[in-house]
């Protein structure tokens, strides 16, 4: 069954992006047409392009690689993995209006969908009907990219394509969003280096008081992701644009993306360098804008 949210909504509201709705991942793929290229040659250039994909041309180049590799094995779990990946960076970092972001996430959400497929037991489920973050009990340690991703592109749907006067109507899609992240806890808990933990934290600010949130626990998910990899650019720059911005710690936003800022893009800390790129772009911009958010 494709996953679905129905709002209970006129379609003219419908239309200006008041529901979430994307064709399952697992549907229409199409059949591997024979390599060109090794797969294996095909990864290996999709790295190279990934060290100086500071574009959206660039980043764009690195996604025609990995799906040049889906075109050889349709269900390569690495491609589908960081094809996921790189769709939602290409809707955060890249893209302007709502229409195109949606496109991405929804993009990245029926990757990471094709991943968690693989699973047979998964597929079972899904196939006689079943949802995919109640189906999600099943999956494993080798979904946990599709389980990662796809969590994460649904944080950014929710937060930029989803309008504010639409978002108590789709509040259960972030809780369904919490059954495939703790699914990724409870499989692999330190996936991407602390990025489910620190989803988690992003979970706790975002939903209000009244329906779970909880500042102290998103304090506390966010800290347990510093502490996996203190060198990441990913914690200190979503924890000034979410959390001491929410709080309205002024102190603590400028402190935590000026030490964004003065990291070295290309040095490994768990994030690609195009998503380092990214931090550092939208920590400048933040910081140009202080004086606004506070």
């Amino acid at each position: 069954m494709s996953p679905k949210a129905c709002c209970g909504l006129a379609p003219v509201l419908l239309a200006l992006g008041g529901c979430i709705s994307w064709d399952a991942g697992w549907t229409n793929v199409p059949p591997g047409d024979g390599a060109r290229e090794t797969v294996d040659a095909l990864l290996r250039r999709a790295e190279s392009q990934v060290a100086a994909a500071d574009t959206a041309a660039r980043l764009e180049a690195v996604i025609a690689t990995f799906e040049a590799v889906l075109r050889i094995e349709p269900d390569h779990p690495k491609a589908l993995g960081k094809l996921a990946m790189y769709h939602t960076l290409l809707g955060a970092g890249h893209r302007e209006s709502r229409g195109d972001k949606q496109a991405q996430y929804r993009q990245a959400l029926r990757l990471g969908e094709r991943l968690m497929y693989r699973n047979p037991r998964f597929k079972a489920l899904v196939d006689r009907g079943e949802e995919v973050w109640d189906a999600s009990r099943v999956l494993t340690a080798e979904e946990a990219d599709g389980m990662g991703w796809w969590s994460t592109a649904m944080f950014y749907y929710f937060k930029e394509c989803v309008p504010d006067i639409f978002k108590i109507f789709n509040n259960r899609w972030v809780r369904r969003n919490k059954q495939i992240m703790d699914r990724l806890s409870a499989v692999a808990p330190g996936w991407h280096g602390g990025a489910n933990e620190f989803n988690l934290g992003i979970y706790y600010l975002a939903l209000p008081e009244s329906v779970g949130g909880d500042m102290k626990k998103s304090a506390r998910y966010l800290a347990r992701a510093e502490n996996r990899r203190p060198d990441r650019l990913l914690v200190k720059w979503g924890r000034a644009k979410y959390f001491h911005y929410k709080r309205g710690d002024r102190d603590g936003f400028r402190r935590d993306l000026e030490w964004v800022l003065a990291q070295d893009p290309r040095v490994d800390t768990g994030d690609p360098y195009p998503w380092n790129v990214y931090f550092q772009r939208d920590a400048r911009a933040m910081l140009g804008q202080i004086d606004e958010l506070f």
